[in-house]
């Protein structure tokens, strides 16, 4: 696939699996974040880069498309490409082939480049573009990238932003959020697509007021803070 195209081989880990042995969710979606940030470290343009320049990316978007889970023990190849380069926004698609290079899962995710100081957007530096490039976008049935949000949503109990749920950006990191909204799965729901939709950054020691629909073949949660203004909305299909 070109140079682009970043790959790491992985093992499934007791610590990433479920009650049936096979990889979570929230685990997947740990082993598409590792690709894309060992991907920036390697081309000089990871944490210490950002940090640097007081610039981040910032996920406004996934799709994630699951064919079957790895089990325990399981040996997979993680993948990550660039396919898009927008000023200060971009796409990225990810995937994860078993040993036999079938599809595992896929995924589709839109990013912005900001400023940590002033949270605007900033342009992309054209070293970055040029060390990253691009390829093909994944074939994939892609869905709207913003979650329409139903009618007469139950309210949950609130929770509290937890050091752990922090990442370098000094917020609520992407998976967390995923992990969160699982809790609210029906025990026998099998997750074939996960969609999320993210607003608004919760910082360590907000509150969180989680709001669910769930019907036979979709759930949704909404992350809100007091005043209803949404953090986060996941959906499983």
């Amino acid at each position: 696939m070109g140079k682009t195209l970043y790959e790491y081989e992985a093992k499934v880990r007791y610590n990433e699996i479920d009650e049936q042995g096979r990889l979570t969710v929230p685990a997947l979606l740990d082993l598409f974040q590792n690709a894309s940030g060992f991907q920036s470290e390697e081309l000089g343009f990871g944490i210490e880069y950002l940090e640097n320049r007081k610039e981040a990316w910032v996920l406004s978007s996934w799709q994630i498309c699951i064919n079957k889970m790895p089990f325990f023990a399981q040996k997979v190849r993680v993948q990550t490409w660039p396919y898009s380069f927008r000023r200060a926004l971009g796409n990225r698609n990810y995937r994860i082939l078993d040993e036999q290079g079938n599809t595992l899962a896929c995924a589709d995710s839109f990013w912005a480049y900001v400023s940590t100081e002033d949270h605007m957007i900033r342009k992309f530096p054209p070293e970055m573009i040029d060390a990253y490039g691009t390829l093909p976008e994944l074939e994939m049935e892609k869905a709207p990238r913003k979650i329409a949000l139903p009618d007469n949503m139950r309210a949950e109990e609130p929770f509290e932003v937890k050091y752990y749920f922090i990442d370098t950006n000094h917020h609520m990191n992407n998976a967390k959020y995923i992990l969160a909204a699982a809790e609210y799965l029906p025990g026998e729901f099998a997750v074939k697509e996960v969609r999320a939709e993210y607003k608004k950054s919760a910082m360590l020691g907000d509150t969180v007021y989680p709001f669910v629909s769930a019907k036979k073949d979709c759930v949704t949660v909404s992350m809100c803070d007091a005043a209803g203004e949404v953090y986060a909305a996941v959906q499983f299909i």
